[in-house]
């Protein structure tokens, strides 16, 4: 009789779509799987980093950049309440257009603003052109307006975003952007509720000695605008963050010193970068920066409460000689309460055969304030990953309506069997001052790179978040929201799972307690599955291998996989509490004789 071998050891996580145990009427779903491609995968187009925006009432908007090497594009996709979103649509045709920023305002209307500049690629001088384009309720956008027109030095002189768009819940609307050649000052425009923008104003000084950071614009509830900004002096290397305030119906006043100067090296994580500015529920304002006072790089914030001064800075981090934090974000709560986002930068040590290696990483911490409380700062909550070397970066957070943090950021993973790193776009909830206890991958775990991710919530609760992926399909803009509260009869269990040598497939029986989409993560090793369940049952799961995991199981007999698989219940209305379970079954190999 002859022996032989064919088997496939598999190992399947599982999870059931349950709520992590928050405060009742503070209860949020699952993300939704899979994540939805706003702008079809490409091989030819690349697709700059997402805006997202989202009204009082829900409508939530994202824009973006659609580019190859002749020009660039912008799109914006839009989805109203309870709908998915529609097709991108095309603002804007000049040459090169250049990181959108989006709003929606408290009636609906959609603003989007931009920077078009033409000979990117020439020796001479470039024009550059601030734009916006304004979509009302339930129209369509019109021709773009052009803020400002100058001659810049160069392409190299662009920033990460270079303008900021912010409006307020009273319907003033305002767009603040680096000006001048080299971006040596702040200029803005104003756009009163119903009316058009502004002649721009400048509010900082126009002086080629000195250089601008990005600015960051708020408005208040009241009217009032605060736009913020870090300058640099060429002469002295010294970078001060700056304000100017426009009181409703008014002008912006002169600029004023912030920070203490910070002495800026070429190392790019030194000095006050970027600073970020918010309102509160009681019209106060809250600025934070990174700034180096020549030993160590700490996060800072200063705030001013409506109708005063800003305050004496506060330090909101604290780290060591060779380490540093930078890149702070801000968020706070319609309850008053408030969180502030930042990556650090840490030494790690770890064991490489047997010998001590050493390595920064990268890493998310949060700070979070109660309502009519202070930062919480000598115990900032660890959010990333903390693997030999592996690095987060761009943490965004929002607080929900029911006083809830979520926080997402772009994390660097290992798959040491490639012997490379990836990026996923992860993301963690939880109440004030406990924020990162879960976490929830948002895109595949391997064989894609997700980047820049934005993070919005509505007025029930629901977030909405987008970042680009570029993986074996080519690049694309992709989103997902959380979906909405499910009773605890909305289960996935999975039963014992078989080995089917006829078709050299493993599969597992599952078995859900509603409707709902089930679903197989792919992977490079797995082809993904996916089907809607009907009605409550057992669901037959297959786990085929592919690319080089099948090419082992036909040369060895045998393969080791990983899987996930996911159910999304279809909604039903109830208040239950639930508790999220994980189970993980192990498919043994089979033997025939």
């Amino acid at each position: 009789m002859r022996s032989w071998k064919y088997g496939i050891a598999a190992c399947m996580a599982l999870f059931i779509l349950a709520l992590p145990s928050f405060a009742e009427g503070a209860q949020q779903g699952p993300w939704a799987r899979p994540a939805t491609n706003l702008a079809a995968p490409s091989e030819t187009f690349n697709f700059g980093p997402p805006s997202i925006a989202v009204g009082p009432d829900g409508t939530v908007a994202v824009a973006w950049t659609k580019a190859n090497d002749t020009s660039s594009r912008i799109q914006v996709a839009i989805r109203k309440p309870g709908k998915k979103f529609g097709k991108p649509v095309t603002v804007d045709s000049g040459q090169f257009n250049y990181r959108p920023q989006i709003v929606v305002a408290p009636n609906g209307t959609v603003t989007v603003a931009w920077l078009d500049f033409v000979d990117e690629f020439s020796e001479f001088d470039e024009i550059w052109t601030y734009k916006v384009a304004t979509m009302p309720a339930g129209k369509s956008f019109g021709t773009p307006v052009n803020l400002d027109q100058f001659s810049s030095l160069g392409y190299g002189n662009l920033g990460s975003k270079n303008l900021a768009l912010a409006v307020g819940s009273e319907g003033t609307t305002v767009v603040a952007w680096r000006a001048g050649p080299g971006g040596s000052h702040i200029e803005a425009a104003v756009r009163p509720k119903g009316g058009s923008f502004s002649t721009a104003a400048s509010l900082s000084t126009d002086d080629p000695v000195f250089s601008v950071s990005e600015p960051d614009v708020s408005v208040a509830s009241n009217g009032t605008a605060t736009v913020v900004w870090s300058k640099t002096d060429a002469n002295t290397n010294e970078t001060v963050v700056q304000s100017a305030i426009r009181p409703a119906g008014g002008s912006f006043g002169s600029s004023e010193d912030l920070s203490q100067p910070s002495i800026e090296t070429v190392d790019l994580e030194v000095g006050p970068q970027n600073p970020q500015v918010t309102n509160d529920r009681d019209g106060s304002t809250t600025v934070v920066w990174s700034r180096f006072d020549g030993t160590v790089n700490m996060i800072q914030a200063s705030t001013r409460p409506d109708g005063g001064s800003f305050g004496t800075p506060t330090e909101i981090s604290a780290a060591t000689p060779n380490e540093g934090n930078f890149d702070p974000q801000i968020a706070v709560g319609s309850d008053g309460s408030a969180v502030i986002v930042w990556i650090s930068k840490r030494i790690q040590h770890w064991e490489v055969e047997y010998q001590d290696a050493w390595a920064f990483a990268y890493i998310p911490f949060v700070v979070s304030r109660k309502p009519g409380g202070e930062f919480v700062t000598n115990r900032p909550d660890f959010i990333g990953e903390w693997d030999r070397g592996v690095d987060g970066a761009d943490p965004r957070a929002v607080i929900s309506p029911q006083g809830i943090v979520n926080v997402i950021w772009d994390q660097e993973m290992r798959d040491d069997r490639a012997e490379r790193t990836y990026h996923v776009i992860l993301t963690t909830s939880g109440p004030v001052g406990a924020v990162g206890s879960n976490k929830t991958n948002l895109t595949p775990r391997t064989g894609a790179d997700a980047t820049n991710p934005e993070l919005v919530s509505g007025p029930k609760g629901t977030l909405t978040a987008a970042w680009n992926l570029d993986d074996a399909s080519g690049f694309r803009v992709q989103a997902s929201s959380t979906l909405p509260a499910y009773c605890s009869k909305a289960t996935l269990n999975q039963w014992r799972g078989r080995t089917d040598l006829r078709k050299g497939t493993a599969y597992a029986i599952a078995k859900v307690g509603s409707a709902g989409r089930l679903w197989l993560e792919g992977s490079p090793d797995v082809k993904p599955f996916s089907t809607f369940v009907k009605k409550p049952g057992k669901v037959r799961v297959p786990l085929v291998p592919r690319g080089d995991a099948r090419k082992q199981l036909v040369r060895k007999g045998y393969v080791d996989l990983t899987a996930q698989l996911w159910f999304n219940p279809k909604p039903a209305k109830c208040s239950l509490k639930t508790k999220q379970i994980r189970t993980r079954t192990y498919i043994g190999e089979t033997e025939k004789n």
